[in-house]
């Protein structure tokens, strides 16, 4: 769930979405940019279903009954309807919502002159343009092209995946 799939030195690599890694773990180097870097842009703050935790259950054969476990620390909870076959089924279902929950709160969509270090996954530090825009932002995709207008790219991005 959640991953990313791309296509390098003959290979068919699917690497954890939101991460800012590389297929081997690496992390991938942060880049900055400022308004005067950028040709357009424009951001989406939209909450997607303000849910700060997500709660799925399992069936303990064991004790014969449904127990529920709990992603997150808030109050506000998107309970999954499903019920999962053990415990930790329900808890990697429940962190990966809550995951989906918190990348999809903001968008990003930038265009700027080409540059070959942006990819996808590829963390982005933007810094004077506003503020819920001042942060950083995670390259989902990343469009070179190479045209008589130059080299230019387009990135689209969501919000740094946060580490608990």
């Amino acid at each position: 769930m959640g991953a990313v799939a791309k296509s390098a030195s003959g290979f068919l690599l699917f690497i954890k979405r939101g991460e800012a890694k590389t297929a081997s773990g690496a992390v991938i180097p942060l880049i900055s940019l400022a308004p005067k870097e950028v040709t357009n842009w424009r951001v989406s703050l939209v909450e997607r279903g303000a849910y700060a935790s997500v709660k799925a259950k399992y069936r303990d054969k064991a004790q014969s009954k449904e127990i529920e476990v709990t992603t997150g620390d808030e109050e506000l909870a998107y309970t999954i309807r499903k019920l999962l076959k053990d415990e930790s089924e329900a808890i990697k279902a429940a962190s990966a919502q809550l995951e989906n929950f918190q990348r999809g709160k903001s968008t990003v969509s930038l265009q700027l002159p080409g540059n070959p270090l942006f990819m996808a996954e590829a963390p982005l530090k933007l810094s004077g343009f506003r503020d819920g825009v001042n942060k950083t932002w995670v390259v989902e995709t990343a469009t070179h092209t190479f045209n008589n207008s130059g080299y230019s790219i387009s990135l689209d991005g969501t919000v740094k995946k946060q580490t608990v």
